[in-house]
């Protein structure tokens, strides 16, 4: 479907176009043009991140995930590294700049743990630096608008957890960099020195040279947002239950990074490291609300909240300067329905998950908030999906490559995320905001990347797009077996560490799924 609305009749249109009555508006200057929904011959598509107008995610094939890639035209080419990952495997793409795309999959190949994977060209290589990780796990969650840097996490028996900082003993989940062929940990350990003892942590967005995630401080027993400068310097956003999703301006240095996330259950700006403010709409989404900002690109803001006032479904909220708008009236869906907002481009075009009837869907639609039409040409409806590739298994773009392990005939059994860090992640679908954010993430939740579609922790109380797992798998303290990918509610982000629930949410859904159909 592809719709075309201006502000003066862009109400009516979409209510004649789907058939909906709309919402009454916060407010009235504002435009969405070509409306198109993506993947819409699959049982379910998720969109997690987007650029240049082109949109990754995954999609539910009925017999599992598989990573696809939308292009400007709504046209889906399916990821999916079935020769590199083996039988029994799934995997998710959560961000994309240019011809790269990053996410993660797990199969036989893999022994059944999650590896962090970068598609260039539709071709997938393995990131998972198996030197370092062993049979480990590792998550791709971020990648800069360059396309030079990925961020995401890992955890394994090789890893110099001292040295870096952390304190969460063998097997910790860390927060991790892939830059020009080799891997980096994100050390915490200013932050361990001053009193600050972080367990475990994982990135979850990156621009220029900052990196952003969350990390679990075990002296107050609380995921927090965190900020690595270059790597060089960490710091604690909040002393909050918090998590950063994703930063802009990084290139222009420390003082002019803004990031955005969630404190607590509203979403929430922050500039620089000096402070910030909440983004919640109180009046709007009514008593118990809760919120969260999930990507930001200059003066525009995406996410997610709900409340009394939306009957407590979820809503894709934009911000634009300041202002905030509710998307999911504006694109006039039903007030049974849900949605959320996952990522939003230079070019104004927010990607991002809405359910009506039971169907869960992918959209894309360019936001105006001046109400002038877009000069693009409308998407046109999605064709049949072509055929999975069949891309050769390339070396790993590590300092230490190393030999993939021999496939197992039986995958390990998908567990869910909890409160320590694991070593395998569970992908989980985008975090639904909630009142209080649990101590570790879930992968993907974004991320709320976790094996479980979206591998993830659910950090804190989030909004949750959609009712499947998140795509990023959940950093864990405690070893345990390998979590099977599901879809998730969050599908953006990627996996999330330090939340039991996060997309950072539900990673076991899609695990369960495919036990059943197996």
């Amino acid at each position: 479907m592809s719709l075309r609305t201006s502000p003066a009749w862009g109400r009516a249109a979409l209510t004649i176009s789907v058939g909906i009555a709309p919402l009454a508006l916060p407010t009235a200057a504002y435009a969405t043009a070509f409306f198109t929904d993506l993947a819409s011959t699959y049982p379910g598509a998720f969109a997690t991140g987007g650029s240049g107008g082109e949109t990754a995610g995954w999609v539910d094939t009925g017999t599992g995930a598989n990573a696809v890639r939308w292009d400007s035209s709504g046209t889906l080419t399916n990821l999916h590294p079935g020769s590199l990952l083996g039988d029994n495997s799934a995997s998710l793409a959560l961000g994309l700049v240019g011809n790269t795309t990053v996410g993660w999959g797990y199969g036989d190949s893999t022994v059944g743990s999650a590896h962090a994977l970068v598609w260039i060209n539709g071709v997938a290589s393995d990131l998972h630096p198996i030197a370092v990780f062993g049979d480990g796990y590792s998550a791709a969650l971020g990648i800069s608008a360059d396309g030079n840097k990925i961020v995401g996490y890992g955890a394994g028996t090789g890893l110099d957890l001292i040295g870096n900082g952390y304190t969460g003993g063998l097997l910790a989940s860390v927060a991790m960099r892939w830059e020009n062929g080799f891997n980096f940990v994100l050390p915490v350990k200013n932050l361990t020195d001053a009193a600050m003892p972080v367990e475990w942590a994982a990135a979850l967005g990156i621009s220029g040279n900052i990196a952003v995630g969350q990390g679990f401080f075990s002296t107050t027993a609380t995921t927090s947002a965190i900020l690595w400068d270059g790597g060089l310097s960490t710091y604690q956003l909040s002393n909050l239950e918090s998590k950063a999703l994703a930063v802009d301006r990084g290139d222009l240095g420390l003082a002019s990074a803004r990031t955005v996330g969630v404190v607590g259950t509203e979403a929430y700006l922050w500039s620089g490291i000096s402070g910030g403010a909440s983004l919640h709409p109180t009046s709007y989404l009514g008593g118990g609300g809760i919120s969260e900002a999930r990507a930001i690109v200059g003066n525009l803001i995406v996410g997610v909240g709900s409340g009394a006032n939306t009957s407590n479904n979820n809503h894709a909220l934009v911000w634009d300067n300041g202002q905030f708008y509710d998307l999911h009236t504006q694109l006039g869906l039903g007030a049974s329905a849900s949605s959320e907002a996952t990522s939003v481009d230079s070019q104004g075009y927010v990607s991002g998950n809405y359910t009506e009837n039971g169907a869960q869907k992918a959209f894309r639609v360019k936001f105006s908030a001046n109400g002038a039409p877009d000069p693009n040409p409308t998407p046109v409806p999605l064709p049949t999906p072509e055929p999975i590739p069949t891309p050769a298994p390339t070396p790993e773009p590590v300092a230490t490559p190393v030999p993939t392990p021999e496939p197992i005939p039986t995958p390990a059994p998908t567990p869910e995320p909890v409160a320590t860090p694991a070593p395998t992640p569970e992908p989980i679908p985008t975090p639904e905001p909630v009142a209080t954010p649990a101590p570790t993430p879930e992968p993907a939740a974004t991320p709320e990347p976790v094996p479980d579609p979206n591998p993830t922790p659910e950090p804190v109380a989030t909004p949750a797009p959609t009712p499947e797992p998140d795509p990023t798998p959940e950093p864990v303290q405690n070893p345990g077996p390998t979590p099977a990918p599901g879809p998730g509610q969050n599908p953006q982000s990627v996996p999330e560490p330090g939340t039991v629930a996060l997309l950072l949410l539900g990673g076991g859904l899609l695990a369960q799924r495919l036990r059943r159909r197996k």
